[in-house]
């Protein structure tokens, strides 16, 4: 994970392990998260999201992230989180319908 930060807010690139780990320990601001950027599809850019989403629940963060990447990148977020990213729940690819 990369984080590119200003006075206000926090850009993330990529998202594998404890991404909130690494921004606290960098002494960035949770809520100063504006964005995340996913290069690609690799499950080592992607794999942190579950627990991303989770840590930012815990820390109080109510605000929607953008996440921005190419398709690839960003339907392997889908199917390991199994929520899209306009915050609508989902299925994860190849799930069976209800």
């Amino acid at each position: 994970m990369l984080a590119v930060s200003d006075a206000r807010s926090t850009l993330l690139v990529d998202c594998g392990g404890d991404v909130i780990e690494r921004v606290l320990s960098a002494g960035l601001e949770v809520d100063s998260i504006a964005g995340l950027i996913v290069t690609h599809e690799h499950p080592d850019h992607v794999s942190g999201f579950p627990l991303l989403m989770e840590k930012l629940w815990l820390a109080g963060r109510r605000r929607p992230i953008p996440v921005y990447g190419i398709a690839p990148a960003l339907a392997a977020g889908n199917v390991v989180v199994a929520v899209d990213f306009s915050g609508s729940p989902s299925e994860p690819a190849g799930a069976p319908s209800p």
